[in-house]
């Protein structure tokens, strides 16, 4: 399980400081997105459409000043590549990918749907968070930028992102069996093999703070508060050593079932009921 953080630029002439943050399973986080910050992920061989969430401290230029064009990058490269996927050739033939686009079609008009509805669900392309300020900024942009079949979710203030159980949760029943495929086949590479639990992506806190403003700090007069954001990224809990001593106390005899409980899962025996969480130790994230 691996964290990284890189850091895209600094404050420069031409730049203001962007920091990208890689979660252990691959999803990407942006920290502010000022004026050239598309040219830094070019510079730096990362693609743009990668970036699944963008964290802004605060509301100025040097934080928001390539927001709309970055959200305008990053939605017509997702666009296109699922349009590339869809009209894909199988077989040598356009069946499966007429067949796909028509999939594809009634994928969209579900989502609409459920956006039309409320219905918070639906996993967004893209989420901000920052201070407040953040939504009515974006819905002025409407015009400009104007992207139906992108889903930008959009948290202002004190917000906290639902950890990966909740997610699963929340997730709507009905996927599809391709999805479901895919859903097997991304488990296999992040965990290993089917039956491994995936990676998981930071959980991630803001925390809304005030400062002063920089041009009334020298001077005699009423103090004008500018919201900001700290953030605070936790990495999942670390799946712990699998305890047999204790299975066998619970009354769980070795072979298949130790494997479900290493995963987490509950599973029951005769008229014994073990949770893998009380057979295993749970490493606290950071």
């Amino acid at each position: 399980m691996t964290t990284s953080v890189r850091i895209l630029t600094t404050s420069t002439l031409d730049s203001t400081p962007s920091v990208l943050l890689i979660s252990p399973n691959g999803s990407k986080t942006l920290i502010n997105c000022g004026e050239g910050c598309q040219r830094s992920f070019l510079e730096s061989s990362i693609r743009l459409k990668s970036v699944n969430r963008i964290c802004l401290t605060h509301l100025s230029h040097d934080s928001i000043g390539g927001l709309p064009g970055t959200i305008l990058t990053t939605a017509d490269a997702t666009l296109a590549a699922a349009a590339n996927e869809s009209v894909a050739k199988v077989g040598g033939t356009l069946l499966m990918g007429a067949k796909m686009l028509n999939r594809h079609a009634k994928n969209e008009e579900w989502k609409k749907q459920q956006n039309q509805q409320g219905n918070q669900t639906i996993p967004p392309d893209l989420e901000l968070i920052g201070p407040v300020g953040i939504r009515p900024f974006h819905h002025s942009l409407r015009h400009f930028m104007r992207r139906d079949k992108f889903h930008v979710a959009i948290h202002e203030g004190l917000y906290r992102s639902p950890s990966a159980e909740q997610q699963r949760q929340q997730q709507p029943r009905g996927l599809g069996k391709r999805n479901k495929q895919n859903k097997k086949k991304k488990q296999q590479e992040q965990g290993g093999n089917g039956s491994s639990t995936p990676a998981e992506g930071f959980i991630v806190e803001s925390i809304p703070m005030f400062m002063q403003a920089p041009e009334q700090r020298q001077q005699q007069q009423q103090h004008r508060t500018v919201p900001i954001d700290s953030f605070v990224f936790k990495t999942p809990p670390i799946q712990g050593k699998f305890m047999p001593e204790r299975a066998k106390a619970l009354g769980i005899p070795p072979g298949p079932l130790y494997a479900q409980l290493k995963n987490g899962n509950t599973v029951t025996f005769t008229t014994t009921t073990a949770d893998g969480k009380e057979v295993t130790k749970t490493v606290e994230s950071h």
